[in-house]
């Protein structure tokens, strides 16, 4: 199975979970079955399956002041297990053979036709089986690698967005928005250039009006020299917090585009 296969079922499972409520390991076990799955495939498409339900459950969020998401994660050995208590059988060691042959054909270069067939010796087959393999073990790596890093880049994003919501609310009515102004310059006293990001999140959220121009570094430089700000204050910390968040998401873009992945 090809990665576009995964995220068609993937996909499958997490509309079935959002739409109609079916928890995700009944649908995976009814996918597996319908498509003659095996363990190792059923793992994969457990870990696609939980990211794009959280992906789609925090996409219907938009707009609302809670952006929590709540819903029962499958795990892959349970699973799995459910799987083959319905076929009638005990789950089978899914070794190098049987998960080569089932990817193999997604990295394998492609055929070509030749006038004859000479067969390899079989020292040199057995080498050339290895270094196949080995080339499809580090895709297989780099693969897992990427999902990991596109789920860290998920939680990150949700956990920013969860804090610029939070900041918001502080700062709606007429009340909020009188202390609004010392809370932006106390931000950029506190946190540098790197506050802009969020300051402009929240603007959008209590429907103002976006900077008009980004502060240089020296001139917030020269603001922290002449304001006294306190660094305990729970909303510069929150700040902090979105900072934080939005460098993890960065650091793990970065890492995903060096293996050659994209977001």
């Amino acid at each position: 199975m090809r990665r576009p296969d995964y995220e068609a079922r993937s996909e499958e499972a997490a509309t079935a979970l959002v739409d109609t409520g079916v928890p995700l390991q009944d649908s995976i076990v009814k996918i597996a079955q319908r498509d003659k799955m095996n363990p190792e495939q059923i793992k994969r498409l457990v870990e696609m399956a939980n990211t794009a339900s959280f992906l789609k459950m925090f996409g219907k969020t938009a707009g609302a002041s809670d952006r929590m998401v709540d819903f029962d994660v499958a795990d892959p050995t349970a699973t799995v297990s459910a799987f083959y208590a319905k076929e009638g059988g005990a789950p089978e060691s899914a070794g190098d053979e049987t998960y080569f042959d089932d990817v193999g054909d997604e990295y394998a270069p492609p055929t070509e036709k030749v006038a004859a067939y000479e067969p390899i010796p079989a020292a040199g087959h057995i080498a050339l089986r290895r270094n196949v393999r080995d080339g499809l073990s580090n895709n297989i790596r780099v693969a897992a690698v990427a999902e990991e890093l596109r789920t860290k880049m998920a939680a990150d994003s949700y956990a920013a967005e969860a804090i610029s919501d939070a900041l918001a609310r502080e700062f709606k009515g007429i009340y909020g928005r009188e202390k609004h102004a010392e809370f932006e310059e106390h931000s950029l006293a506190l946190h540098g250039p790197a506050a802009i990001v969020p300051l402009s999140a929240i603007r959008q959220k209590i429907s103002m009006a976006p900077l008009q121009r980004v502060p240089s570094a020296e001139l917030i430089k020269q603001a922290a020299e002449r304001v006294v700000v306190d660094g305990s204050d729970p909303t510069l910390l929150k700040v902090g917090s979105y900072i934080e968040k939005l460098t993890s998401w960065n650091r793990s873009r970065v890492a995903l585009a060096s293996l050659g992945e994209t977001a």
